[in-house]
């Protein structure tokens, strides 16, 4: 899956005022998108005092991008073995890898371009369980490609403990994801997801418990999963393609289609005749 040059954000367009239309938005380069998220946590500031310590926490006092995301998900995923200090101080030493923070600006762009409710750039880095999720998603894949196993488990278990979202490290997810909501997510390991994917929340891409080794989904660029769409298998789903909510999906859907429904059938029968007829409700015979 070819990786798309996601090297813009929208321009701002007006001091703290929610998104219109996108259709004719400017732009301007990403390398701004910090300066952009302080001068909003300061707007903030100036319209609610009560916000003035939090921000400067969370984002102010830090002098980039990666050193605030790095604090904020350490604050959320700290605990009784690792604590806030030590988790930043990991997290920061791969968030300074450039290419992960392109799909980091990325993400955050996607959410304020698809997501109606986010139109302020700090409200994902901030509020967002499915961005930081995302995120540390991409720190748990790093440590995982290193061979740094145990500690990328580990994070996906605290992700799972914290934000009831459950991507395997090992699994591929390109960049420009929107994540929305994200509870009960879950991703397998074998998983592939292309870039400017738009997942809702208690999607599973699983496997069907008859394949070993590559046995997960393989979701290209654009493609949109609606909330609880189950999707089994290593099959793949097309470009563009729309897969409904609460559907089961068990075979390849092509590019740029719309999906929906439930294909549920019987595969085998498991009990005897009689025991079937046991789980029938009971009769009584008029006499």
């Amino acid at each position: 899956m070819q990786e798309k040059n996601m090297s813009y954000i929208p321009a701002k367009k007006g001091e703290f005022c929610p998104r219109k239309d996108m259709k004719n938005k400017s732009f301007l380069q990403q390398e701004d998108l910090w300066q952009r998220i302080k001068e909003e946590a300061q707007q903030s500031i100036r319209q609610d005092s009560h916000m003035r310590f939090f921000l400067q926490d969370n984002i102010l006092r830090h002098p980039s991008l990666a050193s605030s995301l790095a604090y904020i998900i350490a604050t959320r995923l700290a605990d009784t073995w690792f604590d806030k200090n030590k988790l930043q101080e990991i997290f920061l030493s791969y968030l300074l890898n450039q290419e992960i923070m392109s799909k980091v600006a990325a993400d955050i762009f996607a959410c304020y371009e698809k997501d109606p409710a986010c139109y302020l750039y700090l409200a994902r880095l901030l509020y967002y369980k499915g961005f930081q999720g995302i995120e540390s998603y991409r720190i748990a894949n790093c440590c995982w490609q290193e061979g740094r196993k145990d500690f990328a488990l580990y994070l996906q278990s605290r992700m799972s403990a914290v934000w009831n979202i459950d991507i395997h490290p090992a699994a591929i997810i390109g960049q420009g994801i929107l994540c929305d909501h994200a509870s009960g997510l879950v991703i397998g390991e074998t998983s592939i997801v292309g870039d400017h994917v738009s997942i809702f929340h208690g999607v599973t891409l699983g496997g069907t418990g008859r394949e070993r080794n590559d046995r997960h989904p393989k979701v290209g660029n654009g493609v949109l999963l609606g909330a609880h769409a189950v999707i089994l298998g290593n099959i793949e789903i097309g470009e563009s393609a729309k897969i409904g909510a609460g559907s089961i999906i068990t075979k390849p859907v092509p590019a740029n289609v719309s999906v929906v429904g439930i294909s549920a059938r019987v595969l085998s029968t498991f009990l005897s005749e009689k025991s079937l007829s046991s789980l029938q409700p009971n009769s009584m015979d008029d006499d």
